[in-house]
């Protein structure tokens, strides 16, 4: 369950890190909810949050949940890769000079 938890927390693109986990009460189809939040503000707000089904996470092999979550990484580096690229590309993108 932790892990689905994880692969939940690390494809949401707000929560950096879980500052704490909550079991949800049984909706009316006896269904649970596992809830992982992030205050990095403190109590004050605003908190972020993502939740998984408990027996769905609790059926879920802890090696499918780990290969999602190299997935997720690989997919946030190749982000942070082209976004470093963009940034290189325009801070030496053309240059012009001027001649008097």
């Amino acid at each position: 369950m932790a892990a689905s938890l994880l692969a939940a927390t690390k494809a949401a693109t707000l929560l950096q890190q879980l500052d704490g986990v909550v079991i949800g009460r049984p909706n009316l189809q006896g269904a649970v909810q596992v809830f992982g939040f992030s205050s990095s503000h403190g109590a004050q707000g605003p908190h972020h949050h993502v939740g998984v089904d408990a027996a769905t996470a609790a059926q879920t092999p802890t090696e499918r949940s780990l290969e999602r979550i190299e997935q997720i990484t690989q997919q946030h580096r190749t982000q942070e890769q082209q976004v470093e690229n963009q940034e290189a590309q325009r801070q030496s993108g053309p240059q012009y000079e001027l001649h008097q």
